[in-house]
């Protein structure tokens, strides 16, 4: 358990309402699943004449802020889908009627908030060769299609698409319920946090946030940079979310004490299995890793979990 950095007097967590899980998937859900399969499975086929939206083209671009090239602005053999949106507004549209071959003058602006100070708001140059012009050729959506996810015929593919689409949105409804009825029980509780507890959820915050960002090679640098904000000011940003989420950790852990909820190590012990089959490492790995901090954020973790199940298990299916 956490230090209580907090102070709070429960009030009813049983017997909270929650909306009932009833998901439909359409046939046209289905089909817009599929084209999207389609649409990863194309494969790109040389066109011999002109660029148009939608194709890709294969360029070298050099950028120049007046007559001198400027650092990040250059690039050779580029993969660009014309009307993708990838680059900064104007660039593509430039570039459609192109053919292999031509060399292209593409006169566009910087955004006023581009990360680059030196190039925000500010009209360059990017001169562009065109290497070659592709255009998607999509396979069809037959029974040969469908042995490429290793099932029999598009029929069955069509199936297996509508059921994870079915496990998708059974599990956004229930984190809704969930959420819906932890709200409730921290409305119907009275809870003070110290700066300090919430400080720490904001923390968590801004690691996972500075994660998804390097998932798509962003750093927070860039992204404050980007945003003209500092990282207090993103901080202040994420104060409410923080607090919602620590009066509900509160509130749970004050639950799993009320009913007497425990981890065993054997729990723990049967989680770091787990961890290893799904992520493909050896059990002995994770276990020489694990110290006794290591081990109780994952009790700590574990714990919730049993909290979160026990309240919704306690609920009431409107």
């Amino acid at each position: 358990m956490s230090e209580k950095n907090y102070s709070i007097v429960l009030g009813e967590y049983k017997g909270i309402k929650r909306p009932a899980v009833n998901v439909t998937v359409t046939d046209e859900e289905v089909q817009s699943a599929l084209m999207q399969e389609q649409q990863k499975r194309a494969r790109l086929e040389t066109v011999n004449g002109p660029a148009e939206l939608g194709h890709t083209v294969i360029i070298d671009f050099s950028g120049f802020l007046g007559e001198e090239q400027f650092e990040g602005g250059t690039s050779e053999n580029y993969p660009l889908e014309l009307g993708s949106g990838s680059f900064i507004p104007g660039f593509e549209e430039q570039l459609v009627g192109a053919s292999e071959g031509d060399s292209v003058d593409v006169n566009v602006t910087f955004p006023e908030n581009y990360h680059a100070e030196n190039l925000a708001g500010k009209p360059v140059v990017f001169k562009c060769k065109v290497h070659k012009v592709q255009a998607k050729k999509l396979p069809e959506l037959n029974d040969l299609f469908a042995k490429r996810y290793n099932l029999p015929n598009i029929d069955a593919l069509r199936q297996t698409i509508r059921q994870s689409i079915t496990q998708q949105k059974e599990q956004q409804a229930h984190t809704r319920a969930q959420n819906i009825v932890l709200d409730q029980i921290v409305a119907n509780a009275q809870i003070e946090l110290t700066d300090t507890f919430v400080s720490a959820f904001v923390d968590q915050l801004l690691a996972s946030f500075t994660q998804s960002l390097l998932a798509q090679n962003v750093t927070l640098e860039q992204y404050l940079q980007y945003q003209g904000i500092s990282e207090d000011d993103l901080r202040v940003q994420m104060q409410p979310q923080a607090e919602t989420t620590a009066k509900a950790s509160a509130a749970l852990e004050t639950i799993a004490e009320t009913e007497g909820l425990t981890v065993t190590d054997e729990e723990i012990e049967a989680d770091m299995h787990r961890m290893a089959d799904t992520y493909g490492m050896q059990y002995e790995d994770i276990a020489k890793d694990m110290t006794p901090d290591k081990r109780e954020i994952i009790r700590n973790g574990m714990l919730m979990t049993k909290a979160v199940a026990f309240v919704m298990d306690a609920s009431v299916e409107e």
